[in-house]
């Protein structure tokens, strides 16, 4: 009884583990999408194109889930 409750706690922390990351994703994701206008709205020559900028989040990311 007792190690089914540890389990059933470890899978809801799981859970949640895997919704904060999803959230964490879609927020290095719209960073990365909106640097490059941010950037050019201020002037700032960043020489870095959007499939680039989001190809280095992407790795980023990888990065981070290991």
């Amino acid at each position: 009884m007792r190690n089914e409750t540890q389990l059933l706690g470890y899978k809801q922390v799981q859970k949640k583990i895997i919704y904060y990351q999803r959230w964490y994703d879609l927020i290095l994701l719209g960073f990365a999408v909106a640097l490059p206008n941010l950037l050019s709205i201020f002037n700032i020559s960043c020489g870095i194109n959007l499939e680039t900028s989001t190809d280095i989040i992407f790795v980023i990311i990888h990065i981070a889930r290991e």
